[in-house]
């Protein structure tokens, strides 16, 4: 089973960061080789980032991306 750790921090200039582990982290160029809970916590990441949150995804998330 997957899991994910999903942190927001206040970082310094007032702005808020997200920071998102998964461990066993899936890809988003592959989602349907992904856990359930690793095509969830992409999903919360992405809502994030569009509302204007500083989001940092693991290297293999953010190679999927390309």
């Amino acid at each position: 089973m997957a899991k994910f750790n999903l942190n927001i921090e206040d970082l310094p200039g007032g702005e808020a960061g997200v920071k998102l582990t998964i461990d066993d982290a899936g890809t988003l160029s592959n989602m349907a080789e992904n856990s359930l809970a690793q095509n969830a916590a992409i999903a919360i990441a992405q809502q994030l980032q569009g509302l204007g949150f500083n989001v940092v995804m693991p290297v293999a998330e953010i190679e999927g991306q390309e």
